[in-house]
């Protein structure tokens, strides 16, 4: 017979106890599946923390319209990063019919052969090359879209359109409000 050491307190050594492998490793991976379950959930909770405290910060520019000439300039910085965490959406309101008009003014000569080619060709260059398509993610930045190059200060039309930020809801399932 095999000589067993017994620990001070006269208790069989846990080496020692007959445990089929089956139930240690069925007990191993609960332990894990419970910290790994405890873990996702504590996660999930700071995100969900992290996304309240996001979206408290901009609740202020969910419904959001000012004219561009009139934004200050901290606004518009507090614009953008609210864009870049993905709370805020910005979009240009316009009047399409008056760009349109511009256009054909500025690009298409009243006595060119091909004038409804022409003002095809500028209404198409308008909606997809000059203006944002919605949801491209090729939106430009607030503030670089709208400084003069040479003076750094916002441009001045007289008939400058709105700007509206509108707040998106992370917790609907990629939901956008307010578009």
């Amino acid at each position: 017979m095999p000589l067993r050491l017994l620990p001070s307190n006269n208790q069989p050594a846990p080496s020692t106890v007959n445990n089929p492998p089956d139930i240690s490793t069925a007990l191993r991976n609960l332990a894990r599946r419970q910290f790994k379950e405890a873990q996702k959930k504590k996660r999930d909770l700071k995100k969900k923390k992290d996304d309240e405290k996001k979206i408290s910060a901009f609740r202020d520019y969910f419904d959001y319209r000012e004219e561009i000439r009139r934004i200050p300039p901290h606004r518009v910085l507090a614009i953008n990063r609210g864009e870049r965490a993905r709370v805020l959406r910005v979009r240009v309101e316009a009047d399409m019919q008056a760009m349109i008009r511009v256009l054909e003014e500025m690009l298409v000569p009243p006595e060119h052969p091909h004038v409804d080619y022409l003002r095809g060709c500028a209404r198409d260059a308008l909606t997809r090359l000059i203006l944002p398509e919605p949801g491209a993610g090729n939106s430009p930045r607030v503030d670089r879209s709208l400084r003069s190059p040479r003076r750094g200060s916002v441009r001045q039309k007289s008939s400058q359109p709105a700007l509206a930020a509108a707040g998106e809801q992370p917790s609907f399932a990629g939901g956008r409000s307010g578009l």
